[in-house]
């Protein structure tokens, strides 16, 4: 009997975690992590590799590197899946648009121009560098080597990018299942993720929508008490004015209920209120 690669896996930790094979259900337990299949790739032989140089502001170089230590996500990995996803999927970078005329914002030293350097695949940077103009048409808008890095980078590390239309706002520790559905519903429904939870934070500013006091679940029985290979982040990408305002609401709906809420905790029951949760749930 064949079984899902995922759920073999599994299959497999379980036998050598009763056999009490420690040293090699560790193996297996990198593997399904979060992202564990780029150590897997990243252990084997790769081909030659050239600099990519990143011009973007102190403010950003910091979150990034501070984000790929948090994650332990290499950066010139995340670059590279950057690169595959805009040859490969329909995938697109944001657009950006950065003030720089702005007194305010050249005053900021956040905002001074440093250099991110990455070592990023050779056959994968030519091959995006060849297909930009396909690219470009594509987008009706400037794409470079450097806008798909960083705009891939930032939202899988949950990182804000300054002038960007849109932010990725950052669920962290969901079961597997639920992005599946949720991006399964969307997709049946003809509409994508980013515009549902745009439409639930537009619904919670004026009004349509009320979130429901969150509900810490039972010890034991909650996905926080699953393993760390059964869950991921999932990254929603937001209009920025409305991330902003779900910065804003956030304490005021933690002074409503009584405990902690973040942008995440909002975004986690608008989704579950409109696109529901698998049938197991």
């Amino acid at each position: 009997m064949t079984h899902p690669l995922r759920h073999g896996l599994e299959l497999v930790r379980k036998h050598l975690k009763q056999e009490k094979q420690h040293e090699l259900q560790a193996y297996v337990d990198t593997v399904l992590a979060p992202r564990g299949w780029m150590g897997l790739r990243d252990s084997e032989t790769s081909g030659p590799t050239v600099p990519l140089s990143l011009t973007i502001t102190k403010g950003l170089k910091d979150q990034l590197k501070s984000a790929e230590a948090e994650f332990g996500l290499p950066l010139a990995s995340l670059a590279e899946d950057g690169f595959r996803a805009v040859l490969e999927s329909d995938w697109l970078p944001s657009r950006t648009v950065e003030k720089r005329s702005l007194r305010s914002y050249q005053d900021d030293p956040a905002n001074a121009r440093a250099v991110l350097q990455l070592q990023v695949d050779t056959d994968l940077r030519d091959r995006v560098r060849e297909a930009l103009d396909q690219i470009i048409e594509r987008a009706g808008y400037k794409v470079t080597l450097s806008s798909v890095a960083l705009s891939w980078m930032a939202d899988e590390l949950g990182v804000k990018r300054p002038g960007e239309n849109t932010q990725p706002l950052l669920l962290q520790h969901l079961p597997h299942a639920w992005c599946e559905h949720w991006e399964a519903v969307a997709a049946e429904r003809g509409v994508t993720v980013q515009s549902v939870m745009d439409d639930g934070i537009r619904a919670l500013r004026d009004g349509a929508w009320q979130m429901p006091k969150p509900v810490r679940p039972a010890k034991g029985s909650g996905f926080r008490t699953q393993g760390v290979h059964e869950t991921r982040a999932f990254s929603v990408r937001v209009d920025a004015e409305l991330l902003e305002y779900l910065e804003e609401q956030s304490p005021v709906l933690a002074k409503e209920f009584g405990r902690k809420v973040f942008p995440g905790v909002i975004g986690l029951a608008i989704l579950k209120d409109r696109l529901g949760l698998p049938a197991a749930e």
